[in-house]
């Protein structure tokens, strides 16, 4: 099965979408044990984003802030990467202006970083989309698996 790095959106689709207890809970039993044995992993870019998405209130921020040690700061070797990746003009392009001017978190180069590391599969709801800065068609272009959420649950989720 190998180990799987989580963008964003994969974690909001999973938020909105399974409901943490009834029929879904034993899916959040396996996301635990998967963060907690390392086959699951994330970057703290994501957890950034996600933070802002909910509201303090929020359950689901509330499940995220328990489990913020799974959001990895990036290693020496993926800054090292990163810097690499972003000598392609178009891969600067994964981080929006808007994003450098609000000060918001871009967390795709780092979840790229960190798939590149660790050997890992990208698990993303992005699209692939020829001559583009989307993390599938950069994953693509530089020789990292990268994947579906539909493809993920399939994969992962017994």
């Amino acid at each position: 099965m190998g180990k799987y790095v989580l963008d964003t959106g994969v974690f909001r689709k999973l938020l909105t979408n399974y409901p943490r207890g009834g029929i879904y809970k034993s899916h959040w039993e396996q996301i635990d044990a998967g963060l907690k044995n390392n086959e699951l992993v994330s970057v703290d870019e994501c957890y950034e984003e996600l933070i802002r998405y909910y509201n303090e209130e929020n359950e689901d921020r509330k499940w995220l802030k328990d489990r913020k040690k799974y959001f990895a700061y990036p290693t020496t070797n993926e800054s090292i990467f990163i810097k690499e990746l972003f000598k392609n003009k178009k891969y600067q392009e994964m981080i929006h202006f808007k994003n450098i001017i609000s000060n918001a978190p871009s967390a795709d180069p780092f979840v790229i970083a960190k798939a590149k590391c660790e050997n890992a599969t990208v698990v993303t709801i992005e699209e692939r989309k020829p001559n583009s800065s989307r993390m599938p068609t950069v994953c693509d272009d530089i020789g990292i698996r990268c994947i579906s959420y539909e493809d993920f649950m399939s994969e992962y989720i017994r």
